[in-house]
């Protein structure tokens, strides 16, 4: 990957829009991978697992965010071969 994609990566990556989505994705990924991996614990009053509950809700932002991108940056990338081919 060449230095100017990765800077346009990160650009976009923290573009408002990806950003937001990508949060509120997380919001209800996370909080359902939670539940599944630790609401036995939330039920019985038990201590959950902080480092868990932390992965639980970054992964899926980290995975939202990188689709995202990688989505936007395939587009650009056809529409400039379109563009080309069109040209030629």
């Amino acid at each position: 990957m060449s230095k100017s994609r990765i800077m346009m990566f990160w650009r976009m990556a923290c573009c408002r829009p990806i950003v937001v989505n990508s949060i509120k994705i997380s919001l209800v990924v996370g909080t359902i991978l939670n539940i599944v991996n630790q609401g036995h614990y939330l039920m019985a009053g038990e201590d959950i697992m902080v480092s868990h509950l932390i992965l639980n809700y970054i992964v899926p932002y980290l995975v939202s965010t990188t689709s995202a991108v990688m989505t936007h940056l395939k587009q650009a990338e056809m529409q400039d071969f379109e563009r080309q081919q069109t040209s030629d």
